[in-house]
């Protein structure tokens, strides 16, 4: 790893927690991206590690992953996928401020998403 410029980790390494041994065997100029469900999470604490990318997945269809679980099939027509670039990323604190200026502006304005589409 030491050698490589780019470097694809699967998110199973938060599960078995030996993602700061891979990370430290990296070298420090490689890109790193952490793949895979398992990495569905917030980046906040794997971009201070040198992550570069978390790409996670998000369940689209709940009535259509359960089922597909429960027999062990395919989930993927379940799922969605996303991809977080650190470069990109505002951090979770930018994050839930915006959620609260969002919510004191529709309760400042007496109004609600439904109101605005309903009129």
């Amino acid at each position: 790893l030491g050698d490589c410029d780019q470097v694809l980790v699967t998110g199973s390494t938060l599960m078995n927690d030996t993602l700061d041994e891979v990370l430290a065997c990296c070298n420090p100029a490689a890109h790193i991206a952490l793949i895979g469900p398992t990495a569905s999470c917030l980046p906040d604490p794997l971009f201070e590690r040198g992550v570069d990318v978390v790409g996670g997945a998000t369940v689209s269809d709940l009535d259509h992953l359960l089922p597909r679980l429960e027999a062990g099939e395919s989930w993927a027509n379940g799922t969605g996928k996303y991809c977080i670039c650190k470069k990109h990323y505002p951090g979770i604190n930018t994050l839930l401020h915006s959620i609260s200026e969002q919510q004191a502006t529709t309760l400042d304005s007496g109004s609600t998403a439904m109101d605005d589409i309903i009129s």
